[in-house]
């Protein structure tokens, strides 16, 4: 059943679904916070202090309230802050930010007014933050923030230092849930996509069933390749440098796709064609991704 509401009590639900998910996130702020026990039915309860797993599970019976909830969430994230503290914190200054708006905006004053100013004094604090921020440095610095993050956990926290320190800071830190009860660090190099190549005739060991090139050309498109015509200067240098050429596209299909099997087939040319993986702006940010990582130009 759908329900409409523009009244003053929308306004009132708004702010007491902000308050009941910032009252049950704030319990786990800092290295004090609260453990929260959490229950799902049908499954045995857990134990966690991350504020982002307890917002998770906050779900109200008031449509409103629970929209309200939905909505703080998905901007906590937003904040490109999402470590446990970073998200609670956002949550915790949302809600003292919109609870004194509201007074305000009862008392007869313009909410566009009141986003200006708040847009004015966001991008002063952000400057002041910018002049007194410290990079940086060394290893220590990251085992220094990573065990705040875990809680002051050190194991934990020396693991996560470790880990940014052998990725670098253009490399990528992914945690997973593990198949046993040990923690442990695992260290994958260059760049995968969940996607192979786009025909079996570009394969250069079939015992293996794999295709590999050494130092090869690279482009990558989210564009369809469909015709010869539009990949023929780049064929063409191909052909010039003797090297492998890697197409990464959005599709490959017709003329263009029967181009590239046949130069495979014949030899004439070292060349793979790879489909682009997932859809949409996830596509368009893996793509973007494996540009950089391969010193290639996104088209």
């Amino acid at each position: 059943m759908k329900k409409y509401s523009n009244t003053t009590d929308l306004r009132q639900s708004i702010v007491e679904g902000i308050n009941i998910l910032a009252d049950n996130v704030c319990a786990t702020l800092g290295p004090k916070g609260q453990n929260v026990i959490i229950q799902q039915k049908g499954k045995p309860p857990f134990v966690t202090k991350d504020g982002v797993t307890v917002a998770k599970f906050v779900n109200l019976d008031d449509p409103f309230q629970n929209a309200a909830v939905e909505i703080l969430k998905q901007a906590s994230l937003q904040t490109n802050i999402e470590a446990g503290d970073g998200t609670t914190t956002a949550n915790v200054l949302a809600r003292a930010i919109i609870n004194e708006a509201q007074k305000y905006i009862v008392s007869g004053v313009s909410p566009i007014e009141i986003k200006r100013g708040m847009d004015k004094t966001c991008e002063e604090l952000v400057n002041k933050l910018i002049e007194t921020a410290r990079p940086i440095r060394s290893l220590e610095d990251i085992q220094h923030i990573a065990r705040i993050s875990a809680n002051n956990d050190v194991m934990i926290g020396d693991l996560v230092a470790r880990a940014v320190d052998i990725a670098g800071k253009d490399g990528t830190v992914v945690i997973e849930e593990a198949r046993s009860n040990k923690t442990s660090l695992n260290l994958i190099e260059g760049f995968k996509i969940d996607s192979g190549f786009a025909a079996s005739a570009f394969m250069t060991d079939e015992r293996r069933g794999i295709c590999f090139y050494d130092n090869p050309l690279i482009l990558v498109t989210d564009e369809r390749l469909e015709s010869v015509e539009e990949m023929l200067p780049l064929l063409e240098q191909v052909a010039r440098d003797g090297r492998p050429l890697v197409i990464v596209a959005e599709e490959l299909e017709g003329q263009a796709l029967a181009a590239l099997i046949m130069n495979a087939i014949r030899g004439t040319m070292k060349i793979v064609g790879i489909k682009a993986p997932r859809y949409g702006e996830e596509r368009k940010s893996i793509l973007k991704d494996l540009a950089i990582s391969a010193g290639a130009t996104y088209v």
